[in-house]
């Protein structure tokens, strides 16, 4: 890639793909700067700031990789998995209701994304939200649903995990 930028130093794309590789390499703050290059040039990319919030999330930068996911969203406000990001940033951060918010934007974008739907899950355990959505029908129909999807799809694997958020769920609640 660097070879290619020094031929042609304006093209977003190869800095894009250079963010992407570094980015694959375990080689976060490269990737960042890549990406802003890219960025530079092509401010509109959604899909470059989305790269650019997970680099800098691997970086535990996670404020500025929201705003990243963010910009992305104002750019396609339909991306899913810049709302799946999203919600995994804010959750590392503690602004749990954010995720959960995030997390079900992307479900409602794409219901096959089980990992949202299992984070999202296990915050609603956290927050203690979990009975409160429980007791409204609809929630409690579409929480089903997707936690039927999960289970069709990872069947044992999901099971048992759930098992064992459930136990800890339950030894926070029994402090």
């Amino acid at each position: 890639y660097d070879k290619a930028l020094e031929i042609k130093p304006d093209y977003s794309y190869t800095w894009f793909s250079r963010g992407y590789v570094l980015e694959q390499l375990k080689r976060y703050e490269e990737a960042v700067a890549s990406y802003d290059q890219a960025l530079a040039l092509k401010p509109e990319y959604y899909e470059f700031w989305e790269n650019r919030g997970d680099a800098l999330r691997y970086l535990g930068r996670y404020e500025e990789a929201i705003a990243s996911y963010d910009k992305a969203l104002e750019i396609k406000p339909d991306y899913p998995y810049a709302w799946f990001s999203r919600g995994y940033a804010l959750e590392k951060i503690g602004f749990y209701e954010d995720a959960i918010a995030s997390f079900n934007k992307a479900l409602e974008l794409n219901p096959d994304n089980s990992v949202a739907a299992l984070r999202k899950w296990k915050l609603l355990m956290v927050t203690g939200k979990m009975v409160t959505n429980l007791a409204e029908n609809n929630q409690r129909r579409r929480l089903f649903q997707e936690f039927k999807t999960i289970v069709n799809r990872f069947k044992y694997l999901m099971l048992a995990i759930f098992s064992l958020i459930l136990v800890s769920a339950s030894a926070l609640f029994w402090r």
